[in-house]
């Protein structure tokens, strides 16, 4: 398909506004008055469908301030083209002070954006890194370019360059409270839980006038919270010296009937797993220890709204405590915890942690007192 093609977007003082629409039939108008009829799936971006920005070109370069395509074959670099293309009203040659071209480089970041969020869009992760990377060292004061490339950090588990990136934000001078609060998503992915919580507490300071973000910011803190709490406390099986000790550490956390009471509502399941655990605990049946040179503590956690019903966190935990849906109170935490190898992904896997009245009680594999008759 030949011809010349410009991108338009629609500018709000310095923001570049990408609109995303899905599962769209589009006109895609070509100057000249062709228009060609395309259904697309996927997002939209100012009339051009997310693969078409993203796959019209390999190099960085050919995304100059307007997308132009002649024979197949894209614009190489702006200084290069400048003389051929010329935008709507008049010529990117530079004058003596160099403004067109560094308004030509400004247009150029741009496109990279736009590129990147078109890639981030269809999942192509890494790709959209690269085009922020690219954007960021044509303008790196450009604070969304560094806002959107740690988002897609994050899809690609790189936790700790996003929180890199959102905490340059904020000493930049951003109040926004939400970037705040992803500095603390990133920092709890990381297991860096106090620096998690002290982003949180300060979202929560930057939102006194937006409810909605101080309400996320506390709820936010309080996981946090709850993360930093249980690994100090699994710390303490690590290091560990005797049985013994192992045995007496472990005893404190198995319920009493009435903790039973308050974390599976009060049905008769919840007298039979006490009762079992009365008796475990006297015995010395259940006890955690931990192997040796497995000091790295990794947690995952489920809403005790979400294993009622078996969607959304809960779907990390083990099927067996499919056999307590419906059981559990609303608004607790339920973790699972691994002793790892450092620099291993899994390990001794224990599960059924859960924090009432602010003390820890560790419910092992309950579903199995349920089943028994």
């Amino acid at each position: 398909m030949n011809g010349h093609w410009r991108l338009e977007y629609k500018r709000v003082g310095n923001q570049v506004n990408v609109i995303p629409l899905n599962k769209i039939s589009m006109d895609c108008g070509i100057p000249g008055g062709r228009r060609s009829k395309h259904h697309v799936q996927g997002p939209i971006y100012h009339g051009f469908s997310a693969h078409v920005i993203a796959n019209q070109a390999t190099d960085f370069a050919s995304f100059h301030c307007f997308l132009h395509r002649r024979n197949s074959v894209l614009g190489t670099h702006l200084v290069d083209c400048r003389s051929r293309h010329r935008p709507r009203g008049g010529s990117v040659e530079p004058d003596a002070g160099g403004g067109s071209l560094k308004q030509a480089n400004t247009q150029l970041s741009k496109m990279l954006v736009i590129r990147g969020r078109a890639l981030h869009g269809l999942g192509q992760f890494d790709e959209a890194i690269a085009a922020y990377d690219a954007a960021f060292s044509i303008t790196p004061d450009v604070l969304d370019i560094q806002l959107f490339r740690a988002i897609s950090y994050g899809k690609v588990n790189r936790h700790a360059d996003a929180a890199k990136s959102y905490q340059a934000i904020l000493d930049a001078g951003e109040t926004s409270p939400w970037v705040a609060i992803l500095l603390g998503n990133a920092l709890l992915q990381t297991a860096d839980y106090e620096p998690a919580i002290s982003a949180y507490k300060n979202a929560e300071r930057l939102a006194e006038s937006e409810p909605d973000a101080k309400q996320r910011a506390g709820v936010m803190a309080d996981l946090a919270m709850k993360h930093y709490e249980l690994k100090s406390l699994m710390q303490n099986f690590v290091t560990a010296q005797s049985p013994l000790e192992v045995r007496a550490l472990t005893k404190v956390l198995l319920p009493s009937e009435a903790i039973c009471q308050k974390i599976f509502k009060g049905t008769p399941d919840a007298a039979k797993i006490a009762s079992f655990y009365a008796a475990a605990a006297e015995s010395g049946e259940y006890a955690i220890e931990v192997p040796e040179g497995r000091t790295e503590i990794k947690m995952k956690f489920a809403t005790s709204d979400d294993m009622n019903t078996g969607e959304g966190t809960a779907t990390e935990m083990a099927g067996g405590w499919k056999a307590m849906r419906g059981q559990w109170e609303s608004g607790l935490y339920f973790f699972d915890v691994s002793f790892c190898q450092p620099g291993e992904s899994s390990g001794l896997s224990l599960d059924g942690f859960i924090k009432v009245d602010d003390k820890w009680y560790w419910l092992p594999k309950a579903w199995r007192i349920v089943r028994k008759d």
